[in-house]
């Protein structure tokens, strides 16, 4: 498995960008990156992630990045997130599907200045 990403990588965090690469599969790896518009709440990339076998993933890889969010908002968390979208998944509401999550922070935490 390659955590390596070339330069499409570098504004990433190595652990983050090394979390990628194993959430995808073996051999997979960060091709392009491209920051998004930030939100108040949130930092986003758009990824294109080639995988072990060559097929190309476009995702988003979104990442609280605002201290404090727990105390203002503490029902607006990463598990809630996350539980909606596995809810709408067997639904024909379109929504992303959910490919990873760090829930805790432990791998892609987002410190200011994000």
């Amino acid at each position: 498995m390659s955590s390596s990403a070339g330069p499409a990588a570098d504004e990433l965090p190595k652990n983050l960008v090394a979390w990628v690469a194993r959430t995808m599969g073996p051999g997979s790896r960060i091709h392009v990156v491209r920051r998004l518009p930030m939100g108040s709440w949130h930092l986003n990339h758009a990824l294109l992630v080639v995988d072990g076998d060559g097929r190309v993933h476009r995702l988003v890889l979104r990442r609280w990045a605002r201290l404090g969010w727990d105390r203002d908002d503490p029902d607006y968390a990463a598990a809630r997130e996350m539980t909606f979208l596995e809810r709408l998944r067997p639904t024909p509401v379109p929504a992303p599907v959910l490919v990873g999550a760090d829930i805790d922070g432990d791998e892609c935490e987002c410190p200011p200045p994000c």
